[in-house]
């Protein structure tokens, strides 16, 4: 069942990325698709915790092939369609987010914060959830690069960008990738 599950949750996050062309995703459309599947399970990170440590382990037995997919992922971000089809998730939580507020939001805020969670408007919610998704997935670029990698000077320079959302995430690649030099 659980083979199933991970199965069943490549080929619903797998979609996008798949279908875009072979140009924009050099890297990625090298691999295997039993490997594009690992890679696009990670970067959306939307497994259990349990699945994304086998997923980490073998990415890890594949190496620093791998590096290079990560880094494209990194600097491409999520596919246009699959982000196309998270904004109209965005807008129907947005409708649902709305709803619940004016039903039980007297209950759980006072009367300001209620007013001001009210008046988030659509665009701007969708344009935070699309932005955290997009450090999500950078992230997860980052992590993959800590699993299969080499510390590199592009890595070491996203590491120290104080403004970069994706600082710690260098940060902790940087780490993982020293701690398995020294495990070697």
């Amino acid at each position: 069942m659980k083979g199933i599950s991970i199965v069943a949750c490549a080929l619903l996050i797998a979609g996008p990325v798949l279908a875009q062309t072979a140009q924009e995703r050099r890297e990625f459309m090298k691999l295997r698709p039993d490997v594009q599947m690992l890679v696009t399970i990670w970067l959306n990170q939307s497994c259990s915790v349990k699945e994304q440590q086998k997923i980490a382990t073998q990415l890890g037995e594949l190496g620093v092939v791998l590096e290079p997919v990560f880094w494209e992922a990194y600097r491409l971000g999520p596919a246009e369609t699959e982000v196309r089809e998270l904004q109209v998730e965005f807008r129907m939580r947005y409708v649902d987010r709305q709803r619940y507020l004016q039903e039980v939001g007297e209950r759980l805020f006072d009367k300001e914060q209620l007013q001001e969670l009210l008046k988030t408007t659509e665009q701007q919610y969708v344009q935070r959830e699309t932005g955290q998704y997009f450090s999500r997935y950078k992230a997860a670029a980052l992590a993959g690069i800590g699993v299969v990698g080499r510390i590199s000077s592009e890595l070491e320079t996203i590491a120290k960008d104080m403004d970069s959302p994706v600082q710690g995430a260098a940060q902790e690649a940087i780490k993982a990738i020293a701690e398995s030099q020294q495990r070697r």
